[in-house]
């Protein structure tokens, strides 16, 4: 046939599997996000006791929980190949977008200091650092996912942070203050290629 690539080959597909499988509705929903410096090492293999390690030394930090998760649609670019055939499109980048509604006071006594907008202080470092931040998602049941390019290459990011307020809906005339949030990645955090790879929650990591 014109313009099929089976001339150079015999064409397998990937069926779905007849017997030994189950099929049902797969509940879940992204919780925190994760940071990691681009000069650490991931265990290999990746293990929860591997894992566990780094975020016990400081060189792996959780956000507090999330809330209002909201994941962009993927941004695509297209390559023409052909004339007589649609242009291929690959993904090239997608934004998650998030609040953070928790406010955490510092209080140290050696030495003494205090943060009482430690929660800013947090995503002002990370704004600052995003250069040199890569990142992992995680679900409210403790799965961790490490966004990853085909070949294995931990994506790249920007982080947005900045303050915002909701008004009451009843008439108490006290805001609330949360921190809007937005992470581009350079490709698609949650491509059909990446799995969980490792579960905070059985590490004993209690963030």
């Amino acid at each position: 046939m014109q313009n099929c690539s089976s001339a150079c080959g015999d064409i397998t597909l990937l069926g779905n599997p007849k017997q030994d499988c189950s099929t049902s509705i797969r509940y879940t929903n992204l919780d925190r996000i994760w940071f990691y410096g681009c000069d650490i090492d991931l265990p290999n293999p990746i293990t929860n006791i591997g894992m566990k390690d780094l975020y016990d030394n400081g060189l792996l930090v959780a956000s507090s929980p999330l809330a209002n998760i909201t994941l962009g649609d993927p941004i695509i670019d297209e390559i023409q190949i052909s004339d007589c055939a649609p242009t291929k499109k690959l993904i090239v980048g997608r934004q998650i977008t998030a609040e953070d509604r928790v406010k955490i006071e510092l209080t140290t006594h050696s030495p003494s200091s205090e943060s009482p907008f430690f929660d800013h202080i947090f995503w002002e470092d990370k704004m600052e650092q995003e250069f040199q931040l890569r990142a992992m998602l995680s679900y409210c049941y403790g799965d961790v996912i490490i966004p990853v390019d085909k070949d294995g290459n931990p994506l790249t990011l920007s982080v947005l942070a900045f303050l915002n307020y909701q008004r009451p809906s009843t008439n108490s005339g006290k805001f609330v203050e949360f921190k809007s949030l937005s992470f581009d990645f350079n490709g698609d955090p949650l491509g059909l290629h990446i799995e969980p790879e490792w579960n905070y929650i059985t590490a004993g990591i209690e963030p």
